[in-house]
């Protein structure tokens, strides 16, 4: 008697829970009801599968459960999956009756398609770094993804536009993800943290001595330009953001200013491409070009050249007078205590400040000053190099 099939099939001694259910729309007896569940476990346990990526345009009429002919051998296509440019199909070995196949070739060793980088970047015209060739202009590029090496094209316009460099790796290029405050020279910044979105990087913690020594320095572009810190402890606090605390200030003489939420950051590695400047090419405008990428115009300023911030500068109040000293600071001066102070032709101008308000100012050469006690609350000191460069105020309330 003949019966719709709706059959149940496991092998011999299998546990019961592993089974299959078949169900066929037709009428047949239970001998070919065996044969074609036969058939179906057979096929369930053929494990054979291969993955395979193919262009687009490779096979674009083919479907889940078409047979396909690759290697001389019989695949039937599982799962089709469109990976950016690329189709990716997950193979299984054919059995049972032969269907007319397509045949698609096997893809080549390295099929993966290369999407250009789409490289930005910028320059920056910032503090001296000794492991850089001593240089303080430079650029950094960021692609992602990285295709490089990218050249650089400086010119004064389109026409003089040439190569001056290439840039064989991705700088580690990312931004503030919230405001950074104005903090101290000359001692750990323990107030200050560095929230930072930095993709595809890893940021270390290190000692004090190592830090002190040159590791963890990363640039901050403030108003004023790239302020240069280090870091003690970096702490993941989410994918590709990092708070950074333990800060170093000012570093190189770079400024120490507020830098808002979103300003750019670079760490100041090796990946940084310096750039060689005479003199006369300072504060002119030039034009510059990633690839051939767009255009776009900058002007060196030679910030590392002006006078950095003074130091140690500390007033007090002795007897009707305030007694204010600081130090003068610069790339010229040794780190070794031992040795003498260059000779440097350097002012100072130092300003006393009431509620905001200038009442008094005064310019010389020795680092020191007396002045007769008043309604001062504020005092500031700069120092002036013999070409007329200003360097950043140092303050310091009285």
């Amino acid at each position: 008697m003949g019966t719709i099939c709706g059959a149940v099939w496991r092998l011999p001694d299998a546990a019961s829970s592993l089974t299959i259910g078949l169900t066929y729309p037709i009428v047949m007896g239970e001998g070919r009801a065996r044969i074609l569940a036969e058939r179906r476990l057979a096929d369930t346990l053929d494990t054979e599968t291969r993955t395979i990526s193919l262009p687009p345009e490779t096979g674009p009429g083919l479907e889940i459960l078409d047979r396909v002919g690759l290697n001389g051998a019989e695949w039937i296509v599982q799962r089709i999956e469109e990976q950016g440019i690329q189709r990716q199909l997950t193979l299984r070995a054919a059995s049972g009756a032969v269907v007319r196949s397509q045949k698609v070739e096997p893809p080549a060793a390295s099929l993966a398609a290369t999407v250009p980088a789409d490289p930005f970047g910028t320059i920056i015209d910032g503090p001296v770094l000794d492991h850089l060739e001593g240089l303080a202009t430079f650029v950094a590029v960021r692609g992602d993804p990285w295709s490089g090496p990218v050249s650089i094209k400086m010119g004064t316009d389109a026409e003089t536009l040439g190569e001056v460099d290439q840039v064989s790796q991705p700088a580690a290029i990312g931004r503030l993800q919230t405001t950074l405050s104005a903090g101290p020279l000359g001692r750990w910044d323990e107030a200050s943290q560095i929230a930072l979105y930095m993709p595809g990087e890893v940021l270390s913690s290190a000692s004090e001595a190592a830090v002190l020594a040159g590791q963890n320095r990363l640039l901050v572009e403030n108003d004023a330009g790239w302020e240069l810190v280090a870091w003690r402890m970096a702490e993941l606090i989410g994918t590709d953001q990092w708070l950074l605390s333990g800060l170093l200030r000012g570093l190189s003489g770079s400024p120490i200013q507020a830098a808002v939420s979103g300003a750019n950051v670079v760490l100041a590695d090796d990946r940084l491409v310096p750039i060689a400047l005479g003199k006369e090419e300072f504060r002119r405008e030039f034009q510059w070009q990633i690839g051939d990428g767009e255009l776009m115009s900058f002007t060196v300023e030679d910030r590392a050249s002006a006078p950095w911030r003074v130091g140690h500068l500390n007033a007090h109040q002795t007897d009707g007078s305030i007694s204010i000293s600081w130090t003068a600071r610069g790339s010229e001066f040794a780190d070794n205590w031992e040795h003498s102070d260059p000779d440097m032709d350097l002012s100072f101008k130092i300003q006393i400040l009431s509620d905001g308000v200038v009442i008094a100012e005064h310019i010389q050469t020795e680092s020191e000053l007396t002045i007769a006690a008043s309604e001062a609350n504020l005092v500031r000191v700069t120092a002036a190099s013999a070409q007329g460069r200003v360097g950043e105020w140092g303050s310091i309330p009285v």
